[in-house]
């Protein structure tokens, strides 16, 4: 199953206007914005491994800079910031703030999901602007004008922008 992150979508759709000089943009444009928005935001949350969280579970040996997702739906992820085994009776109470901690067994688990959408907020903008920017403004992904055919490929990013990525840290 998926985890979801809360999605940062129109801040990076703003974003995206904003660095392609639409200051008043029509409905299409903003559904346009939209589409690049979310297709950049999960391109990253993919390649950071967020949509793939582990969930925690009791008992288990974690390594340093995994990352688990609690049963229970919180909205966040947690990374191992001290390797250890996690309690094998009770679960841990997960923090929600910024940074927050739990010691869960012997591993120290650390609140780091605002990190992972924040810190790629501007490659966001950026990836999103490059999908925004191979299509029509009002969505055309073809046209044909003066004899002259052009086709817009569908939404893929170039290596360039994904090797901005951290991949997520697994051991063994």
């Amino acid at each position: 199953m998926a985890f979801d992150v809360t999605p940062i979508t129109s801040d990076i759709a703003d974003g995206i206007l904003a660095w392609c000089g639409v200051s008043d943009p029509t409905s299409a444009e903003t559904n346009l914005a939209e589409i690049a928005a979310d297709s950049a935001q999960a391109a990253i949350m993919f390649y950071r491994g967020l949509d793939r969280a582990d969930e925690w579970a009791m008992d288990t040996d974690y390594v340093l800079y995994d990352v688990v997702r609690p049963v229970e739906a919180t909205g966040h992820l947690y990374v191992c910031s001290t390797a250890g085994t996690s309690d094998e009776t009770t679960r841990p109470t997960w923090p929600t703030s910024v940074g927050g901690t739990v010691t869960d067994g012997t591993v120290v688990w650390t609140e780091d999901t605002p990190g992972f959408e924040t810190k790629y907020t501007s490659l966001a903008i950026e990836m999103g602007t490059y999908l925004y920017t191979k299509r029509g403004v009002d969505g055309t992904i073809a046209f044909s004008e003066g004899g002259v055919a052009r086709s817009f490929e569908k939404g893929s990013f170039p290596p360039s922008m994904l090797a901005r990525i951290a991949l997520p840290v697994k051991s063994g």
